[in-house]
């Protein structure tokens, strides 16, 4: 498990904390490691980021409906969200829920 963050020119590696991983839309280890401040998008992702981290607590999601109760939060989802989706990798199950 690994989230690669990428830009045109820059890569990094994010592993998993206590066996999942959150994204939300951010370079944290990017920014980490360049200390350039982002876009605005990159600017909001920390809100968003902090919200799913407590959400989440210090375990696993125990099913896919959990997960999209944590992305459907109205401090996590963002204004222009379509939908959100899980992605279950093992099973190879693909979750969809639209905003409310």
């Amino acid at each position: 498990m690994v989230v690669v963050e990428r830009t045109p020119t820059r890569a990094a590696l994010r592993e998993p904390s206590n066996g999942f991983i959150v994204v939300a839309n951010d370079y944290l280890r990017i920014d980490a490691d360049t200390g350039e401040v982002g876009s605005e998008l990159m600017a909001t992702s920390c809100g968003r980021f902090d919200r799913a981290v407590a959400r989440l607590g210090a375990s696993r999601p125990p099913s896919v409906e959990a997960c999209l109760d944590v992305l459907c939060d109205p401090d996590i989802q963002m204004g222009i969200t379509v939908q959100q989706m899980v992605l279950h990798a093992r099973s190879g199950r693909v979750a969809t829920q639209r905003p409310a």
